[in-house]
């Protein structure tokens, strides 16, 4: 019986977007070897060259690339993780855990790259 009283919380705790997808997406970024132009994400400065990026889920991201040709803008926006519908398997209560960690949500793109020529 002592068992089963163990079971039911972690039975509750779960969340099938957090277990399967996590809370973060990783989000390559490739830049031209020519140019040595900085990278933004959010604002944020990331660096020179070309990385993978692991970007929280819970919202929109904004990529800058600046080089000398000018300033190039990307966005990856989320979308709905179908993977947190399975969490009707523990009554909806991992609905909550995704929502507020960010695994409701996935990026739309896992692949960016710039070019030489500004937009």
């Amino acid at each position: 019986m002592n068992k089963i009283a163990l079971l039911i919380p972690a039975f509750f705790l779960m969340s099938c977007g957090t277990m399967i997808t996590g809370v973060t997406s990783p989000v390559s970024i490739s830049t031209p070897y020519t140019d040595q132009g900085s990278v933004k994400i959010d604002g944020i400065d990331m660096g020179r060259g070309s990385f993978i990026a692991n970007l929280h889920r819970d919202r929109d991201h904004q990529i800058e690339y600046i080089s000398t040709d000018g300033v190039q803008t990307r966005t990856v926006t989320r979308h709905f993780n179908w993977l947190t519908l399975f969490n009707v398997l523990n009554f909806g209560v991992g609905f909550i855990v995704d929502y507020t960690n960010g695994s409701f949500w996935e990026l739309d793109q896992g692949q960016l790259s710039f070019n030489n020529q500004a937009n």
